[in-house]
Protein backbone atom coordinates (compact mmCIF):
# COMPACT_ATOMS: atom_id res chain seq x y z
CA UNK A 1 0.00 0.00 0.00
CA UNK A 2 0.96 3.51 -0.89
CA UNK A 3 0.16 5.12 2.59
CA UNK A 4 1.18 8.45 1.46
CA UNK A 5 -1.80 8.10 -1.83
CA UNK A 6 -3.92 5.92 -0.28
CA UNK A 7 -4.61 7.46 3.18
CA UNK A 8 -3.25 10.88 2.70
CA UNK A 9 -0.27 9.95 5.34
CA UNK A 10 2.63 12.46 4.98
CA UNK A 11 5.65 11.44 4.43
CA UNK A 12 6.81 12.04 7.77
CA UNK A 13 4.17 9.97 9.72
CA UNK A 14 5.16 6.74 7.35
CA UNK A 15 8.55 7.72 8.28
CA UNK A 16 7.84 7.64 11.83
CA UNK A 17 5.67 4.68 11.76
CA UNK A 18 8.90 2.66 9.80
CA UNK A 19 10.87 3.95 13.03
CA UNK A 20 8.14 3.19 15.48
CA UNK A 21 8.78 -0.28 13.77
CA UNK A 22 12.25 -0.80 14.23
CA UNK A 23 11.79 -0.04 17.91
CA UNK A 24 9.29 -2.06 18.88
CA UNK A 25 10.85 -5.53 16.97
CA UNK A 26 14.26 -4.48 16.30
CA UNK A 27 13.93 -4.60 12.35
CA UNK A 28 12.01 -2.88 9.71
CA UNK A 29 9.09 -5.47 8.42
CA UNK A 30 6.81 -4.29 5.93
CA UNK A 31 3.83 -6.14 7.40
CA UNK A 32 4.12 -4.67 10.66
CA UNK A 33 4.44 -1.27 9.27
CA UNK A 34 1.44 -1.91 7.16
CA UNK A 35 -0.63 -2.87 10.57
CA UNK A 36 0.58 0.03 12.34
CA UNK A 37 -0.71 2.54 9.58
CA UNK A 38 -3.93 0.89 9.17
CA UNK A 39 -4.70 1.20 12.93
CA UNK A 40 -3.72 4.49 12.99
CA UNK A 41 -6.32 5.44 9.59
CA UNK A 42 -8.62 3.13 11.43
CA UNK A 43 -8.13 5.51 14.60
CA UNK A 44 -8.21 8.69 12.09
CA UNK A 45 -4.86 9.83 12.89
CA UNK A 46 -2.79 11.96 10.22
CA UNK A 47 -0.20 13.39 12.08
CA UNK A 48 2.45 12.42 14.67
CA UNK A 49 1.32 14.79 17.40
CA UNK A 50 -1.99 12.53 16.94
CA UNK A 51 -0.39 9.58 17.12
CA UNK A 52 1.07 10.78 20.21
CA UNK A 53 -2.04 12.59 21.54
CA UNK A 54 -4.47 9.33 20.95
CA UNK A 55 -1.89 7.35 22.89
CA UNK A 56 -1.23 4.97 19.84
CA UNK A 57 2.03 4.21 20.96
CA UNK A 58 2.52 3.10 24.21
CA UNK A 59 5.90 2.43 26.51
CA UNK A 60 8.23 5.08 25.06
CA UNK A 61 9.47 7.91 26.76
CA UNK A 62 8.29 11.86 25.69
CA UNK A 63 12.53 12.18 25.20
CA UNK A 64 12.28 8.53 22.80
CA UNK A 65 9.50 10.32 21.15
CA UNK A 66 11.07 13.00 20.17
CA UNK A 67 14.09 11.65 18.88
CA UNK A 68 11.37 9.41 16.88
CA UNK A 69 10.19 12.49 15.61
CA UNK A 70 13.35 14.39 14.98
CA UNK A 71 14.38 11.15 12.81
CA UNK A 72 11.48 11.22 11.02
CA UNK A 73 11.61 15.16 10.18
CA UNK A 74 15.56 13.97 8.86
CA UNK A 75 14.12 11.24 6.62
CA UNK A 76 11.64 13.34 4.73
CA UNK A 77 13.45 16.15 4.87
CA UNK A 78 16.45 13.96 2.94
CA UNK A 79 13.79 12.76 0.57
CA UNK A 80 12.52 15.92 -0.44
CA UNK A 81 16.00 16.96 -1.10
CA UNK A 82 16.65 13.87 -3.20
CA UNK A 83 13.77 14.30 -5.25
CA UNK A 84 15.06 17.94 -5.71
CA UNK A 85 17.97 17.24 -7.43
CA UNK A 86 16.41 14.31 -9.42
Amino acid sequence: VNWCVHSQFSLELVAFACIYTKRCINQFVIAYTNKILSNWENADVVTIDDVIATKQIRRISKADLRSMQQQANIITAQVRLNNDEE
